[in-house]
């Protein structure tokens, strides 16, 4: 079984593939999540600073998101990321780790997490 691969059009996706966290990460066309079983998911890419506030992004992610796709927000600002980890980990579906200016974000809950943002 081979990684999953996640393919974005974005400037700051390097061109040669990068790995993290059994993640296959490059720089391409479509936006798209593809496993070795053949599953393929359009990747919606969703900048926060279009919206005014934390319920306007959760509002869009969730009028936008459908079967087959999959809601990736990026582009955030330090603080409104910090309040989106603080949030999924006061319910338990992440655990963050500071070091030194560093913050190490692990998923403890896959299922549930992807659930959410499904």
């Amino acid at each position: 079984m081979t990684d999953p691969e996640l393919t974005l059009d974005l400037p700051w996706v390097r061109q040669e593939p990068e790995r993290l966290d059994g993640l296959t990460i490059r720089r391409g066309r479509p936006n798209t999540l593809s496993y070795d079983d053949g599953i393929t998911l359009e990747v919606h890419v969703v900048d926060p600073r279009s919206h005014r506030s934390i319920d306007g992004l959760l509002a869009a992610i969730a009028r936008d998101r459908g079967a087959g796709r999959v809601m990736l927000v990026a582009g955030t600002s330090l603080s409104s990321a910090s309040r989106a980890i603080a949030q999924l980990a006061a319910q338990g579906l992440v655990e963050k780790e500071r070091e030194g200016r560093d913050v190490l974000v692990s998923v403890i809950d896959r299922v549930a997490l992807a659930d959410l943002l499904a």
